[in-house]
């Protein structure tokens, strides 16, 4: 994509390179005569929902989980289609050995249609699903009896009401089972097996915050319990407490140094704090404990990646796929490979990582959300539509895939389409600026500029606060020639990201062409090159920089620069024609204009070399 490589802000990256595309493909795709009003979508409450459910799937109680007696509440938010069919589920919260089960009955369930003014929609809700232990096959009425039976024979014994308490929670009768171990507790204050018990039963009632009160009481008697502790900094990092949890963890890797499972927890939760560089050392020790610990390669590469030492990632991530062992996140791993080939410009090896990922599973809309844009970027317009189609069919209140589905319909010339996805991105998202970026520059090729600019207002009005959303109108106002506007916004911008080598350039580049404050212009743009001395947007912005000066020979050098990094360029042309012209050098400016209308480019950037070629022509002929 050279065009994009030269733009010196997104709005003309966006005009320059669609043009281009567009221009090569506008007549050859189908016409687009009517365009299907964009449905809509709908948030339901989880009460609501559920009670329109025509189909329910119960979820299968995960073995570990049964066996690590975790229960407790799973929320799932699900995307209803407009024939009631889930075509989206993804875990809000819950323990993580009970997510994937919920998920997988959440996608099971169907539901009356809803209608909004006549017409089927789509619908966003939650549906709720709590995990209990089932009783215990075992008991029977007889066994509660005789425990009753016990108990009121010999109140004093802690023993007799905690083997009540055990007969009532195999039952599913929590709160009875409370009474009785705290019964227990009363007679016999350091009865180990009641705190577990108690807390327990607390658990599957959801009373989060008791149980957890119980096994600190339980810790204060019992500081090195292991059982005691691993129970505990389950149920706290299933709440989210991960600094809890975390020190939890820490103390049990003390107790069992050659436990892998501790410190493969302790790194989980030292993640979700964002301490990375304590989560490598502790899934590091996991895996120096088991070598074949999949989950702990897969954490490892996520902090690898966290951090951006990204060889390191590929690396952890290969080590994970390397292992011949069942593992529910290997979706997971390729998708995050891709991110990761994807922030090196490695588009190729991306793509084949994101189709990984959509092979093992076919329901992750951000695998394909990322395969579209990898499409996108080795210019695969068809395949691309084709993938991000799919990920806006699977969750369509994701923006990313929207996004990315019109721009690749605009540079298949199919605007229509195009503006009717990009304003659904917007209502779903109205707060992500790329909906409002992308929207104007179909609304420019549709050339209804005063639409394109309402849309950017609307943009500042939703997204005050984005740098991106000032430099991305800054760079309209400027292509539009209100440059005393987009000033404002870039020095807003610089305020929001003073140190921003793109906010540098583009302010800079804007004050050169305004003829304004030139030194203060080349200082900045300086500062970006300094910054990247390879980038050919920046060098070009300096040449154009020193030739409004009048320093000739430095303006030379870095539009050579400039031109050398990035070929035949219409605009580093036009600029080698003013800097020609500056010079009188009247000849080789005419020339490089000529060669630069016979280069790509937008419309507006013809124009304005067309009318500096006319004048320097008639200036030529009244001379003669």
């Amino acid at each position: 994509m050279p065009i994009s490589l030269f733009a010196r802000s997104l709005f003309k990256l966006c005009i320059a390179f669609v043009l281009l595309l567009a221009a090569a493909s506008i007549g050859q795709a189908a016409p687009q005569n009517t365009v299907p009003a964009a449905p809509k979508i709908v948030r339901k409450s989880g009460g609501v929902l559920a009670g329109s459910a025509i189909r329910r799937v119960e979820p299968t109680y995960p073995p570990l989980a049964k066996a690590a007696r975790v229960s407790g509440a799973v929320v799932v938010e699900v995307t209803v289609d407009e024939v009631g069919k889930v075509i989206a589920a993804r875990a809000l919260s819950g323990h993580p050995l009970l997510k994937d089960a919920a998920v997988a009955a959440a996608r099971g369930w169907e539901f009356t249609p809803t209608q909004l003014g006549g017409a089927v929609v789509k619908v966003v809700g939650t549906i709720t699903f709590n995990f209990t232990l089932p009783p215990d096959p075992t008991s029977d009425t007889r066994s509660l009896e005789e425990a009753q039976e016990a108990a009121r024979l010999n109140p004093n014994s802690a023993e007799a009401h905690q083997r009540l308490g055990e007969e009532y929670m195999k039952i599913g009768r929590y709160e009875d089972a409370i009474n009785s171990f705290r019964d227990a507790l009363r007679l016999k204050p350091d009865y180990q097996e009641a705190y577990r018990e108690l807390a327990a039963a607390y658990t599957r009632l959801g009373s989060f915050d008791e149980a957890i009160m119980i096994f600190e009481q339980a810790l204060e008697k019992f500081p090195n319990d292991t059982d005691l502790l691993e129970e505990m900094g389950h149920l706290l990092e299933s709440r989210q407490r991960y600094a809890k949890s975390a020190a939890v963890f820490k103390k049990l890797t003390e107790l069992e140094p050659e436990n892998q499972q501790m410190f493969y927890r302790l790194g989980y939760n030292q993640q979700m704090l964002n301490r990375h560089e304590e989560a490598i050392q502790s899934f590091a020790q996991a895996i120096q404990l088991d070598a074949n610990f999949t989950r702990a390669y897969h954490g490892l590469g996520w902090s690898h990646q966290s951090l951006g030492h990204k060889a390191e990632a590929i690396a952890a991530y290969q080590q994970a796929l390397s292992i011949k062992a069942p593992y529910d996140r290997l979706a997971v791993i390729h998708e995050n490979l891709g991110r990761i080939y994807r922030s090196m410009n490695r588009p190729d090896q991306a793509m084949e990582e994101l189709k990984k990922a959509v092979e093992i599973d076919p329901y992750r809309d951000p695998a394909y959300c990322l395969l579209g844009e990898a499409y996108l970027n080795l210019s695969r317009l068809n395949e691309a539509v084709e993938a991000l189609q799919k990920g806006v069919e699977l969750n369509p209140i994701n923006c990313c895939s929207m996004n990315y589905l019109g721009m690749a319909y605009i540079k298949l010339g199919r605007l229509p389409e195009a503006e009717t996805i990009l304003r659904r991105a917007i209502e779903v998202s109205p707060e992500v600026p790329d909906g409002y970026m992308n929207l104007a520059v179909a609304l420019q090729m549709k050339q209804q500029g005063d639409s394109a600019e309402a849309i950017l207002k609307l943009a500042l009005n939703n997204t005050p606060k984005n740098w991106r959303t000032l430099d991305y109108v800054a760079a309209f106002y400027s292509e539009r020639g209100k440059l005393a506007e987009a000033e404002t916004l870039y020095r807003e911008a610089l305020k929001l990201e003073p140190n921003n080598v793109l906010l540098l350039n583009n302010l800079g580049y804007n004050l050169v062409e305004n003829n304004r404050n030139l030194e203060e212009a080349l200082a900045m743009i300086q500062k970006a090159v300094a910054a990247e001395p390879n980038n050919a947007s920046y060098l070009d912005s300096l040449g154009w920089a020193y030739c409004k000066l009048g320093k000739f020979a430095e303006a030379e050098l870095y539009l050579k620069k400039a031109a050398e990094a990035l070929g035949d360029v219409a605009e580093i042309e036009e600029h080698f024609g003013d800097l020609y012209q500056r010079q009188g050098k009247t000849n080789q400016a005419i020339a490089a204009w000529q060669k630069a209308l016979s280069l790509p480019t937008s419309p507006q950037v013809k124009e304005r070399i067309q009318a500096k070629l006319n004048a320097e022509k008639k200036k030529s002929e009244n001379k003669e």
